[in-house]
């Protein structure tokens, strides 16, 4: 059975068709992906989980494939204008392509049940030998990165050991490029022409006399998410501490399998974006943890031991950061974020927020908020989310739009109407298209917010740290379930408080909203370990 969208997808995808491909009729078609392929993906992406499930996979699949083409094109380019092996677009462009390599193996692996006649066991091979190289290459890379920016507030011991490493690993940088250039050519562009043509078929066996109800895609995506979120909150509470370096490497690949899992469709349906982003915060601490472990291991190696003393440190940080979320209590909200996702997957109403309510029913937002000195450096390390916030003209009802990106680029955008003032708001928040958002968001111009948000959950409660990226300001905000709670400050926390501002109201994001007179300030991203 080949449906009519696949064979296209698979004429435009194998044929170039398109306006910029090269003619089918006798000459040699266009090697690459066609320009109005990635389009079209798109647009089936958006309904893949209403697919049967053999479509579905194969849908995403090319997706990643076709990703992971424009990844392998920008790393090129990257490469051919370098001026130098350490250069910021080659480091870029190799993150690219190794997320891409990486999620197309997740989904070649993950849906293997539904690809199995269209997927090689060498197509695995390949693209396994292939992220092994950008692996190893990316790690030197991220080394280099945190001790060019770390070096200078490390004691003077150790610093000098840190730019002494930092010498040897860039002297590295150039055979690391070549490395990745050569595995490129050898496991993906000898060996992807095939997964082009086999991916976009499938075959549906049917028994006469019987309805044919293939299981939707949807379905398969929730039970897979059921199947790999057990896995993770096994493993999570099975783990007793730092030093379980092989248990915790287990966590964290757990949680990036839930993360590629949800990654297509979050853009599509925001009910999943509350999961993603707390399986991303566990994800970047774990590997900020892992990326500090392997440094120190080669400060050893190197003998460099004050270095390696100060890299322990970082990782302890590191793991501190990921057990404030996701051990003790953590997991209890992890499984309601799970639940709330795999029914919304199968089309079921979403449960109750577990938001406070007023006597009418109304959901409250009851929030202590306090004035810091600073960013405190345990919540700067956790993976912040990009804020915009704007507020659309009104003197009695003022609607703010937000668009929250996360570290991995996936973006998610609400509206919401708040009520009162002081402790406890009514708050009115829904999730809305981006479509939506990009028509409204200029209306927004004479009120806007930009900041960087930073969450660690202690005792109970998750702390959100905001710096401000378009001003001078550091907030701290925590929700509660009620008016009496009163969490005591956080030790890592307490010494950077000025006061507390709950009610303030010249501390309402509402009321820090300013005009935009040129573009939103760039956000400088260092990624640190």
């Amino acid at each position: 059975m080949r449906p009519d969208n696949v064979s296209t997808l698979n004429d435009a995808a194998t044929n170039g068709a398109g306006p910029n491909s090269a003619s089918t009729n006798g000459t040699e078609p266009d090697a690459e992906i066609a320009p109005t392929t990635g389009e079209h993906l798109h647009a089936l992406l958006i309904t893949a989980l209403q697919q049967p499930a053999l479509i579905g996979a194969r849908i995403v699949a090319l997706w990643w494939l076709h990703k992971l083409h424009r990844a392998r094109d920008r790393w090129h380019e990257a490469v051919s204008i370098s001026t130098s092996p350490s250069a910021g677009a080659t480091t870029e462009a190799l993150h690219d392509a190794r997320v891409e390599t990486r999620r197309l193996r997740g989904a070649l692996q993950q849906y293997r049940a539904l690809l199995s006649e269209s997927v090689r066991p060498r197509d695995r091979k390949h693209l396994r030998a292939l992220n092994r190289v950008m692996s190893a290459v990316r790690d030197s890379d991220v080394a280099c990165a945190w001790l060019s920016a770390e070096a200078d507030s490390l004691p003077d011991d150790a610093r000098k050991e840190a730019l002494q490493l930092r010498a040897i690993l860039t002297n590295e940088a150039q055979h690391n490029t070549r490395r990745v250039t050569r595995a490129l050519r050898r496991h993906f562009d000898a060996n992807t022409s095939k997964l082009k043509d086999t991916l976009p078929h499938y075959c549906f066996i049917g028994t006469v006399g019987f309805d044919a109800e293939p299981e939707l895609f949807s379905q398969f995506v929730a039970a897979s998410l059921h199947r790999l979120a057990t896995r993770a909150l096994q493993l999570i509470a099975e783990t007793p501490n730092v030093g379980a370096v092989a248990q915790l490497h287990r966590v964290r690949l757990a949680l990036k399998q839930i993360r590629d899992l949800l990654s297509p469709f979050v853009p599509h349906v925001p009910a999943l974006g509350t999961l993603y982003d707390t399986a991303t915060r566990g994800q970047d601490a774990l590997g900020a943890m892992r990326d500090a472990q392997q440094l120190a291991e080669r400060a050893r190696t190197e003998e460099f031991w004050a270095l390696a003393t100060e890299l322990d440190h970082v990782s302890l940080g590191h793991y501190n950061t990921f057990a404030s979320e996701w051990k003790h209590d953590g997991d209890i909200a992890a499984v309601a974020q799970i639940e709330a996702v795999k029914q919304a997957l199968l089309g079921q109403p979403e449960p109750h927020d577990q938001k406070p309510v007023n006597a009418d029913g109304a959901p409250l937002e009851i929030e202590r908020k306090y004035l810091l000195r600073g960013c405190p450096p345990e919540a700067a390390v956790a993976a912040g989310i990009r804020i915009e916030q704007g507020w659309l003209p009104g003197k009695i009802l003022r609607e703010r739009l937000r668009r929250s990106t996360y570290p991995t680029g996936v973006a998610r955008h609400t509206r919401t109407v708040k009520f009162g003032g002081g402790l406890s708001r009514i708050e009115l928040e829904e999730d809305t298209e981006r479509t939506l958002f990009d028509a409204l968001w200029p209306l927004t111009v004479a009120r806007r917010v930009y900041k960087r948000r930073h969450a660690i959950r202690e005792g109970g409660y998750t702390w959100e740290i905001d710096v401000f990226t378009d001003r001078d300001l550091v907030l701290a905000e925590v929700e509660l379930q009620s008016e009496h709670d009163h969490p005591e400050l956080p030790k890592w926390l307490s010494h950077w408080v000025i006061r507390e501002v709950t009610g303030e109201p010249e501390f309402f994001n509402a009321a820090l909203a300013r005009a935009e007179t040129h573009a939103a300030p760039p956000v400088a991203e260092l990624q640190s370990l």
